[in-house]
């Protein structure tokens, strides 16, 4: 430990003393890593936010797919499995960064990997969707709309 200084200066007839007391050396790194810790809560609590609002965002613009039943992603049920995987993993990481636990911690990172393969998932199963209800969706148009509503069917090739 290092010793104090001590500094006497006389102004206007009174004796000013000031003393020097260096600051312990584990208190400055005891304040970075609180720093360091309160920052990482931070985060996770943004990253987890996030992560529940894409859920929540992605499960509200797939309610829209709802009336076509006959699509592969209603099907599979990756409407409801994709965002719900989104949704949990962003609740653990708000979870771990309300009280920083390492189990929570690495719960939250696992369970975001699960959340990222999920999403790979549907989005798969999505672009197979796009892909074969193009031809799905004319012969949806052509067969049912026409017969029952009696519209006339225009094609790109008509136009």
């Amino acid at each position: 430990m290092s010793a104090s200084t001590s500094i006497a200066t006389a102004a206007g007839g009174m004796l000013v003393v000031t003393h020097v007391i260096p600051a312990p050396q584990g208190a400055a790194t005891q304040n970075s890593a609180e720093k360091r810790n309160h920052r990482r809560r931070e985060q996770l609590l943004a990253l987890g936010t996030v992560q529940i609002m894409i859920g929540v965002a992605v499960f509200l613009f797939e309610l829209a797919m709802i009336p076509h039943t006959d699509s592969l992603g209603m099907y599979s049920g990756a409407f409801v499995w994709a965002p719900l995987f989104d949704i949990l993993s962003g609740s653990l990481i708000v979870s771990a960064g309300t009280l920083v636990n390492k189990c929570r911690l690495n719960g939250g990172v696992g369970f975001s990997i699960v959340a990222a393969v999920a999403s790979a998932a549907a989005t798969s199963i999505y672009v197979l969707d796009a892909y074969y209800n193009g031809t799905a969706y004319n012969y949806y148009y052509n067969s049912y709309v026409v017969r029952h509503f009696g519209l006339m069917s225009l094609t790109f090739s008509d136009v």
